[in-house]
């Protein structure tokens, strides 16, 4: 019988992991990355690095691999609710707090700032340090056909992409999360669930039971404009196409976890909001040094003491109790060219992946 919590931190939660701690991520060609981002072009453009190619707005982008599709077919693997705090750093907004969605032995999240982050919104509104923190989504997969067949570079390797949705498009993802929930598919953990099992494995890994078709709704936005304009926006459309056999998923499972570093090393924004986090030195200790901040934390210790005599009226709102969560809540990310080839390896082309 296979142990769920094996995988689990595939589909959100990784209750051991250390924050990944390599500082200088290096610099490749977009052909070359290792995830490739799909994103939807916010404008039309012409793309230096593209030899000039006109990046059209409205359609999907493959950075490094094709431009301006109506629809693209992804196997995911792995999926991440993380946590941004974004601040005005002079010429610049930047990540200065980040939680990446590790729990502790006590069911804590902890953020860079050594932080207990709030369980949902509504309590980091409460918080001033919080109130500016936001959800983001991270999914990652194989790039396919509508058959499942996994693409190819040149050298035989599957495509690794990815999307990193924010703001309003977080919505757009968590609607395809929360309809996968509700899928009538095999147990793939035991042929006798638990009611508590089974709500974790429709939770976590029914997402990885199909392929996912993507395309570029127009929806409403949330943000009206009082003379009409921009009331419209650009959304993934995300539908599963064509179910995985539960041997496949856990293949796609295994690689996730293999790796893990190369996820970590990309989508871990710990090393670079703890960087950030220098230009707001005073603003930070002053809410280290808080009493909010002590009663969630108790054993923090702060780097430094607070030295600016206005940063030590640091508001005080109230919070309700932040220790011992369990899971992450649900809540609420950009572009070029070379062939990819089609390799049919059985349903959901797993079976060439070199593990």
């Amino acid at each position: 019988m296979v142990d769920m919590n094996k995988y689990l931190k595939m589909g959100d939660v990784n209750p051991n992991a250390e924050v990944f701690s390599k500082s200088d991520r290096e610099e490749v060609s977009w052909e070359d990355e290792f995830f490739h981002t799909i994103y939807i072009s916010g404008k039309t453009r012409i793309e230096p690095k593209l030899d000039g190619k006109k990046i059209i707005a409205g359609f999907l982008q493959i950075r490094g691999i094709d431009y301006n599709l109506e629809e693209v077919y992804m196997i995911p693997y792995y999926k991440r609710q993380v946590l941004v705090k974004n601040e005005d750093l002079g010429k610049y907004k930047g990540a200065v707090c980040f939680s990446f969605a590790d729990y502790d032995e006590n069911g804590n999240q902890q953020s860079t700032s050594g932080f207990f982050c709030p369980p949902n919104s509504e309590a980091r509104q409460s918080i001033d340090w919080c109130s500016n923190c936001r959800t983001q989504i991270i999914l990652i997969g194989f790039l396919s056909d509508e058959n499942g067949n996994i693409k190819k570079d040149k050298e035989g390797k599957p495509y690794n992409v990815c999307i990193r949705a924010e703001r309003q498009k977080v919505g757009d993802i968590m609607k395809y999360f929360f309809e996968c929930q509700e899928l009538e598919v095999p147990y793939l953990f035991t042929e006798a669930p638990t009611e508590e099992s089974l709500a974790q494995e429709q939770r976590y890994f029914n997402i990885f039971r199909r392929v996912i078709k993507i395309t570029v709704d127009i929806v409403d936005s949330y943000y009206k404009d009082p003379e009409g304009k921009n009331n419209t926006r650009n959304a993934y459309k995300l539908e599963g196409v064509s179910e995985l056999p539960p041997e496949n998923v856990f293949k796609l499972l295994d690689y996730a976890e293999k790796i893990e570093d190369q996820i970590r090393e990309k989508f871990d924004l710990s090393p670079v909001a703890m960087r950030n986090a220098k230009k707001i030195r005073q603003k930070l200790l002053a809410f280290q040094n808080s009493e909010i901040f002590k009663s969630v934390n108790p054993n923090f210790v702060p780097a430094g003491k607070v030295d600016a005599p206005d940063f030590l009226t640091f508001s005080e709102p109230t919070t309700p109790n932040l220790n011992n969560k369990t899971t992450p809540v649900k809540e609420t990310p950009k572009a070029e060219d070379s062939s990819s080839n089609d390799n049919a390896g059985g349903i959901g082309g797993i079976d060439d992946i070199p593990f």
